[in-house]
């Protein structure tokens, strides 16, 4: 800022800072790239033709700064917005870091000049908690994907509502017939809906693999990455040119087995890790690691609900587009007898209850609806009961049981059903919880 400048009249503004709490920094926002991240730069000379321009005009900024809100997925806390004028921003910057890291009237005054995005944004959020998910399904155009068998009565039956809504991949596979996009398809697609800067929705479509690529657009992987990804994920990040850009950058890579692929994420330095995650205190050195795409070991998480704490690892996945907080791979590395408390695990895209697992837990079998199975080319949903089984290696895993009727439809068992039920019995008792 100039130091002439009148610090109770508003600034002339083409460009947006934004403040990093966590790092005490301020860099220049260069925008918002496909996954909904938000991109910044250092405010050097040599980043100018990345600055993002944005009109000076009030009422025209106010629909765009609108619209670049909802475009963004990573998370705005720990983040501070401040319009500058292109030619002030070495003096903005340096002003913006001396007033937040030392409380003065006289910068109280200058930052409330230059953070009149802070109302928007505060505004923002608050409409954000009030109403709509990340993307509008009533804006799909669904008409056109029934076509091709993608319908919104499919997506609530698989269970995938909300993880639509959310931006994020299906978790199960669905089977699409005929011509889409121009081409024309019959095979099994795990769905995507991504939201356009213009608020359209656009459909991704992603086929399944006959095997592993070792590229990622364009990437080659090692031989040690490459088995990484095969146990699910890799550790740290690998640099890869972004699409569209000469750009090298940092990405987070998770295999997802549905379709055999390595999915990435581009890595954002506006990315923060929580200070607390489930009653853990996250240390410094922990956030760095998560950050660096490792994986950290926590073992004092503690339910919502009360109750024991438990242990999972922590890291970023590609696919959820953010933090997992992963018990499975912690519980495998523990004794037999403390294996089974590994909560909210996903069997066949079900995920098991709290009550069902605290009866899993008491050697009963539950009734699990809404497991998916492929058979060829179609996936059907199914019902089953499912209790816990050791296994040959001393490990704890899922007893399927078969010929089992629904708890709601007993009544009409026949012969075989009835034995196998009394077989069924001697191994453990039935419980009908469905949720």
């Amino acid at each position: 800022m100039a130091k002439k400048q009148n610090p109770t009249k508003k600034l002339p503004g083409d460009v947006i800072l934004v403040y990093n709490q966590n790092r005490k920094d301020v860099r220049v926002v260069s925008g918002v790239d496909q996954q909904g991240i938000l991109q910044s730069v250092e405010p050097t000379p040599e980043n100018e033709s990345h600055y993002m321009q944005v009109d000076k005009n009030a009422s025209m900024f106010s629909n765009f700064w609108k619209n670049f809100i909802e475009s963004i997925r990573s998370p705005l806390v720990h983040l501070q917005f401040y319009k500058s004028d292109k030619k002030e921003i070495k003096e903005n910057v340096e002003v913006i870091k001396n007033a937040l890291q030392n409380k003065t009237p006289e910068g109280d005054k200058i930052l409330k000049v230059l953070s009149e995005l802070t109302q928007l944004v505060n505004k923002e959020k608050e409409m954000a908690k009030k109403k709509e998910p990340y993307i509008d399904l009533n804006k799909v155009n669904w008409k056109e994907l029934e076509e091709v068998g993608f319908s919104r009565k499919i997506v609530e039956e698989k269970g995938q509502t909300e993880r639509m809504e959310k931006g994020l991949r299906s978790n199960v596979l669905f089977h699409l017939k005929g011509d889409l996009n121009g081409i024309a398809v019959d095979d099994m697609f795990v769905m995507l809906l991504i939201k356009r800067q213009d608020g359209t929705i656009r459909v991704k479509a992603d086929g399944v693999a006959h095997e592993l690529s070792r590229y990622v657009m364009g990437t080659p992987l090692n031989d040690q990455q490459m088995q990484q990804l095969i146990n699910g994920r890799l550790e740290g990040t690998i640099n890869i040119v972004e699409p569209g850009t000469r750009n090298v950058r940092e990405a987070y890579l998770t295999y997802d087995p549905l379709v055999n692929k390595a999915i990435p994420m581009f890595k954002s330095p506006n990315m923060v890790i929580w200070d607390d995650i489930n009653g853990h205190k996250v240390t410094v050195d922990e956030k760095g690691r998560i950050l660096g795409g490792f994986s950290v070991k926590m073992a004092d998480l503690k339910p919502k609900e009360g109750g024991e704490s438990y242990g999972a690892y922590a890291y970023i996945d590609a696919i959820e587009r953010g933090l997992k907080i992963d018990c499975k791979k912690y519980y495998q590395e523990l004794s037999e007898d403390v294996q089974k408390v590994c909560r909210a695990k996903q069997i066949n895209g079900k995920e098991v209850t709290p009550k069902q697992l605290q009866e899993m837990n008491a050697g009963n079998y539950v009734w699990i609806d809404g497991m998916t199975k492929r058979h060829g080319k179609t996936v059907e949903p199914y019902g089953n009961w499912i209790g816990w089984k050791k296994k040959e290696n001393g490990r704890y895993g899922y007893d399927f049981q078969k010929f089992k009727p629904n708890p709601k439809k007993d009544k009409g068992q026949n012969a075989r059903q009835q034995q196998e039920g009394k077989k069924f019995a001697t191994k453990g008792k039935k419980v009908g919880i469905t949720n």
